[in-house]
């Protein structure tokens, strides 16, 4: 049976049987948070950070925006929770759009094609709406013991992290005191792994698992391995919902009758696991953080 995506008779249930049922969701889901920089037009080369939060249980993009009222409700001024609630505020400096998608499947960033024209966008052509925040603090929702980072442009996406307009490199003193310290689970698109970003990751006091993401063909006629027919949920996804590498190239159907760019060689795919094992081990962290090459089924 399909995960169930919609329940008609919610608001007439008591509002403290609602309540709970929120705070059971907030608890239990599997969200995961993609960062990406987008290049917003061919003729300019402009870039604008994109977020969007992924449901992995219900493929639906999920709100973790987090309005005035919500702030207000759940974290005193001091960024500290109150009403014993367990997630991070996580705010995002500068300008990001935000994908959302309500009542069809999802595509994550990595998966979806990327519009190359100025928003807002048609929903019935990309089935996503996009919302321009303006420049300064937008808040999201983020469970550090559950929920998964995404970063595609690994680099980029840590400078615009700081400040959208930082040209410095970045260091690892950066992250003192930033909310990436805190984060657990943590993917990067292997093609964003530039500059020894590697070095940088390593020092985050908390990672337990970090996923590397081979690349995916946005064009690929077979589209993303979720809808593959020789993909099996339960046994071709890892704990956090990706593809191991070695079943991606194996499950990839044949790429001779159908060309495409997915990556299925192993040389620059283990090359920069490698770059990461070593960092790794040179924090004395080897044997504390599961490193693993994957696919984005979504």
């Amino acid at each position: 049976m399909p995960p169930l995506k919609e329940f008609t008779l919610f608001m007439e249930l008591p509002k403290n049987v609602r309540d709970k049922i929120w705070e059971l969701h907030r608890e239990n889901r599997g969200v995961r948070h993609y960062f990406s920089d987008v290049l917003m037009s061919i003729s300019e080369s402009k870039t604008s950070r994109h977020y969007a939060a992924l449901d992995t249980e219900t493929n639906t993009m999920v709100r973790t925006r987090l309005s005035r009222k919500t702030l207000e409700t759940y974290w005193d001024k001091n960024s500290r929770p109150i009403k014993g609630e367990s997630d991070d505020k996580v705010a995002l400096e500068g300008r990001s759009w935000i994908y959302t998608s309500y009542g069809t499947d999802a595509k994550s960033i990595i998966t979806a094609t990327k519009p190359t024209k100025s928003p807002p966008y048609s929903t019935a052509t990309y089935g996503i709406t996009l919302f321009n925040l303006a420049t300064g603090r937008t808040h999201i929702r983020m469970n550090y013991t559950k929920d998964v980072v995404v970063f595609e442009g690994l680099y980029a996406c840590l400078q615009r992290m700081f400040n959208p307009r930082r040209k410095d490199p970045i260091r690892w003193q950066d992250l003192e005191g930033h909310w990436l310290e805190n984060v657990q689970h943590l993917a990067l698109s292997i093609a964003g792994c530039r500059h020894n970003a590697e070095k940088i990751i390593a020092t985050l006091p908390k990672l337990k698992h970090l996923y590397l993401i081979v690349q995916r063909d946005r064009k690929c006629s077979h589209g993303p391995p979720r809808g593959w027919k020789t993909f099996d949920s339960q046994r071709h996804m890892t704990k956090h919902k990706f593809m191991p590498f070695d079943l991606f190239r194996a499950l990839h159907p044949d790429k001779a009758a159908n060309p495409c760019e997915c990556e299925t060689d192993t040389t620059r795919a283990f090359a920069v696991e490698r770059a990461f094992k070593r960092a790794f081990l040179a924090e004395y962290k080897a044997d504390d953080v599961d490193i693993t090459v994957v696919a984005d089924p979504y």
